[in-house]
């Protein structure tokens, strides 16, 4: 049978719900759980869930945790934290014998108390394996990837040079052409309204101009687009992948097209991380409703895409 490994991510939060709903509907995969298992099974009581079969808890070195489901605790950002060290440590070792690492809801804000350096799993990856990433959001509908992820609006700008889109485009490129099997049409957004208006709102624009230009011959990539009508229909059918400079330029289009559908990837890794496109959700935990959308799709996703 197929396995998946999986990191609990924030447990009071809807992380077992979702899973545990969309292990219902795969029956044959296995999906190992990296998580506190009497932590897990007090949360399912809470929740009044049961874990299916398929999935098998590979314990975490933690203990004595005082978690409650719906709650924020350092507690539980601490064994989201543990969690997720064990799964980089066991993809890494027994990376063949999984289709790839899904990692549950985390509270950021939490885990930076424990660990200052962290601001995200795109970051902490990136950190782990010293390499070049890119955060890829992916959907039916569309994909896109912001240049800058986790900083403030007032950084974005100096970060933008000729090095980090080549780098950003190389690692998505590589990324389509090895596991989707596609040479990936490319368009990336300008930074100001309407492009700076011909300068009228400084030089960033041309100078994000020239470079797209220069890395042409490399990538099939459009000349900037103006971000109020980028995301139009027929630009959708034209383009694989849309670059925005910083992280809401182009998360709001993608959470507006692709919510509760949409997967939260990793390119650039010695393995395959995806992710369901939401927080831990504490305010929807005991719903009756809760949408295991994007964790199915993270799971479908795992299961076509090349190796």
């Amino acid at each position: 049978m197929k396995r998946i490994l999986v990191s609990v991510g924030d447990i009071s939060g809807i992380n077992l719900s979702i899973l545990s709903k969309s292990a219902e509907k795969n029956k044959y995969i296995i999906f190992d759980l990296v998580s506190d298992k009497k932590t897990s099974e007090k949360i399912c009581s809470e929740l009044n869930i049961k874990l299916p079969a398929n999935i098998s808890i590979i314990q975490t070195k933690t203990k004595n945790l005082n978690v409650k489901a719906g709650f924020v605790s350092s507690d539980s950002s601490y064994l989201a934290f543990q969690a997720l060290n064990q799964s980089f440590d066991i993809i890494k070792k027994d990376k063949n014998k999984y289709l790839g690492l899904i990692t549950l809801p985390v509270n950021k804000n939490q885990i930076n108390k424990i660990d200052k350096s962290f601001k995200g799993h795109t970051e902490y990856f990136a950190k782990k394996e010293n390499s070049k990433v890119a955060m890829l959001l992916y959907s039916k509908k569309l994909a896109v990837v912001p240049l800058t992820t986790h900083i403030a609006i007032r950084e974005v700008e100096s970060l933008i040079t000729y090095k980090l889109i080549k780098e950003q485009f190389r690692v998505v490129n590589d990324f389509y052409s090895r596991h989707i099997k596609k040479n990936a049409k490319f368009a990336i957004l300008c930074i100001n309204p309407h492009c700076s208006d011909n300068n009228l709102l400084g030089d960033s624009d041309e100078k994000i101009e020239s470079i797209v230009k220069n890395l042409k011959k490399e990538f099939n990539v459009s000349s900037p687009l103006c971000s109020d009508s980028a995301f139009t229909e027929n630009n959708l059918k034209e383009y694989d992948v849309f670059f925005g400079i910083y992280h809401d330029q182009v998360l709001i289009p993608f959470k507006m097209l692709s919510f509760n559908s949409g997967v939260n990837i990793t390119c650039g890794l010695s393995f395959i991380r995806v992710s369901p496109d939401h927080g831990p959700a504490y305010d929807r935990v005991f719903s009756k409703e809760i949408d295991s959308g994007s964790m199915e799709e993270c799971i479908r996703f795992l299961k076509k895409i090349e190796l």
